[in-house]
């Protein structure tokens, strides 16, 4: 999607709602400041509410963006941008690379594995089992639910994970884990 800001801006400006559009200023990615000062001396505030021309006359390049801003961290992996430096605006472009198969099928197995543990902390307090504060009825009980999770991880969410193939195919994996 191409959109227009104030000049003859091309790709997807930088900018998060609440905050200032970020610019190009002598070679370095920055925030517009809001006090400038120019070149016959005078300084100003408000210098980032003013006019895109004005910016673009004291050398702060508005950020587009022609591909690369859409990237999924989970499954893709984005290189530092190339900067190209137009007379109107400046121009991040990005490479965009899934990540290698077995790197998001362990990183899946590692984030399912912390799910399975925090289902677990939720309901048993393992700092009072590690104290041997627990009833033996409790160890039981956790054990049960503990074997529960593990089950279900090894017998499914395991198995979905070894049989994909496609980083897409990980990351789209649906489970629910059992009720403890």
């Amino acid at each position: 999607m191409v959109e227009q800001f104030g000049t003859e801006c091309w790709g997807r400006a930088i900018a998060v709602k609440g905050e200032k559009m970020k610019y190009i200023h002598k070679h370095i990615i920055k925030n517009i400041p809001s006090k400038w000062k120019f070149d016959d001396g005078k300084t100003t505030g408000n210098f980032h509410e003013m006019p895109v021309v004005i910016h673009i006359a004291e050398g702060w390049l508005p950020i587009t963006v022609v591909n690369g801003e859409d990237y999924d961290p989970e499954i893709q992996t984005r290189t530092d941008p190339i900067i190209t430096e137009n007379t109107d605006h400046a121009v991040l472009d990005y490479t965009v690379i899934s990540k290698p198969l077995n790197d998001v099928k362990k990183a899946k197995k590692s984030k399912v594995k912390s799910e399975g543990v925090a289902i677990l902390l939720t309901k048993w307090d393992l700092h009072k089992r590690q104290l041997e504060f627990s009833t033996p009825q409790e160890d039981s009980d956790m054990d049960a639910d503990q074997a529960t999770l593990v089950s279900y991880y090894t017998s499914t969410i395991n198995g979905l994970i070894n049989n994909a193939n496609s980083v897409q195919e990980v990351r789209d994996i649906i489970y629910t884990w059992p009720t403890i």
